[in-house]
C-alpha cells in the first residue's frame, strides 16, 4: 500500500518578503552606485536610495505577518521568512543609524568658524559651473562648527606669510582629498583671500561645500572655515558640516607647526 506524503504549503508572505529583501538590497546597491558615480542627479539618485527603506520595511512587514500564520497555521516558509528579515535589516540598518544620531545630536547643515560674520563662497563662473550652479546657503543662523568634544571651534591664528599661509591652506586641503574649485591668495583691494572646496562623503560620494577666509593680520594669517552640506532630507543632514572644518583645522594647525620648525632649523 503506497504512503501518501502531504507538504503543507509555503505561505506566500514568506516568499513575498524574502523577494522585496532581495530587491531593497538592489535598489539600495543601484542608489550608492548612482552616487558614486554621479551619472544621474543628486536628487534623482537620493530618491532611488530613499526608496530602498521602504522597500525593506514593507519586507519586514511581510516576515513578521509570514511568522505569525507559520505559528497559527504550520505553513512552510519559515527560512525564507527569516532571509527576508535579514536583507530587510540589513538595508534598514544605514538610514536607522542615521536616524539614532539625529536624534540623539542634530547635525548642522551649515558650520563655521566665525558665526557672527560666517565666510562667503565664492559666486565665480567657475566655481558656479564647478558646483552645477549651486550657491551653498545651508541654515539661518549659521552655527558654530564643534569639535569631537563638542566644544566650538575658533578660527585658527598663523605665524605665517599670506603666500606661505594660502600654500599651506591649499596642501592641507588636498592631502584631505578635497577638490580646489578656487584660490585668490591674500592681497589686492579687499586683502581677503579665499580657498573653495568641494569634500565628499565617503561611499556615497555627497558633496560638502567648503570655503577657506585667510585674512592677514598685523603678524601672521586668521583661517576661518565654513562647510555647508548639500545634500539633506526635510533638513536632516546626512553628513555632519563641521566634520571637514575640524579636520582641517587640525591638519592645518600641524602643518603651521612643521613649517615653523623646519624654519627654525
Amino acid at each position: 500500500m503506497r504512503r501518501i506524503t502531504i507538504e503543507e504549503p509555503v505561505t506566500r508572505a514568506a516568499v513575498a518578503s524574502r523577494a522585496l529583501g532581495w530587491f531593497a538590497l538592489a535598489v539600495m546597491a543601484l542608489g550608492v552606485a548612482l552616487l558614486r558615480t554621479g551619472k544621474i542627479g543628486l536628487e534623482d539618485a537620493l530618491a532611488v536610495l530613499a526608496a530602498a527603506p521602504i522597500i525593506a520595511l514593507l519586507a519586514a512587514l511581510l516576515a513578521v505577518a509570514a511568522f505569525v500564520w507559520i505559528w497559527r497555521e504550520g505553513c512552510r516558509g519559515f527560512g525564507q521568512a527569516v532571509l527576508g528579515l535579514l536583507l530587510a535589516l540589513i538595508v534598514l540598518a544605514a538610514p536607522g543609524y542615521l536616524v539614532f544620531e539625529g536624534l540623539h545630536q542634530r547635525r548642522p547643515l551649515d558650520a563655521t568658524t566665525d558665526p557672527v560674520d560666517p565666510p562667503a563662497f565664492s559666486r565665480s563662473r567657475a566655481v558656479l559651473e564647478a558646483r552645477q550652479g549651486v550657491v551653498p546657503h545651508g541654515e539661518k543662523p549659521v552655527r558654530p562648527a564643534v569639535s569631537a568634544g563638542d566644544l566650538p571651534l575658533e578660527p585658527l591664528d598663523l605665524d605665517l606669510s599670506p603666500d606661505e599661509a594660502t600654500q599651506a591652506a591649499l596642501r592641507v586641503a588636498q592631502t584631505l582629498g578635497w577638490d580646489v574649485l578656487e584660490t585668490v591668495p591674500p592681497g589686492g583691494r579687499g586683502g581677503i583671500g579665499h580657498i573653495d572646496a568641494v569634500d565628499h562623503v565617503p561611499w556615497f560620494n555627497l558633496p560638502i561645500d567648503i570655503t577657506i577666509r585667510l585674512k592677514p593680520l598685523p603678524q601672521g594669517v586668521r583661517v576661518d572655515v565654513r562647510a555647508v552640506v548639500r545634500h539633506s532630507i526635510h533638513g536632516f543632514a546626512l553628513a555632519a558640516a563641521a566634520d571637514p572644518v575640524s579636520r582641517f583645522l587640525d591638519a592645518l594647525a600641524e602643518e603651521a607647526e612643521q613649517a615653523d620648525e623646519g624654519s627654525a632649523s
